[in-house]
């Protein structure tokens, strides 16, 4: 977690070298793609087990249900932190 939030913020608080920099926005770039990614299927895995649950009248649709919403939470909660963490590189830049 240390060094994400290293990544995140290496470019524009540290005054990286601009070599390094680039190179930190790109790693940071995939980082935050894959992330997506892997909660995009997770999501879809979720709904899809949801929906088959509540049509067999499985005893834990509710349950899939409860789920899917806490990883919908997650990801939003992800996306949130992704844009505070990229909106404080302008705080030094400021005049």
């Amino acid at each position: 977690m240390a060094l994400l939030f290293v990544v995140f913020l290496s470019p524009s608080l540290l005054s990286a070298q601009s070599g390094v920099e680039g190179t930190l926005t790109i790693i940071k770039d995939w980082i935050v793609a894959i992330v997506n990614i892997v909660f995009v299927i997770a999501i879809v895995v979720g709904i899809i087990r949801t929906i088959i649950a509540f049509i067999s009248g499985n005893s834990n649709a509710v349950r899939y249900l409860v789920y899917l919403i806490i990883a919908v939470l997650v990801w939003f909660g992800f996306s949130v932190l992704i844009d505070d963490f990229s909106g404080l590189g302008g705080i030094g830049n400021i005049g």
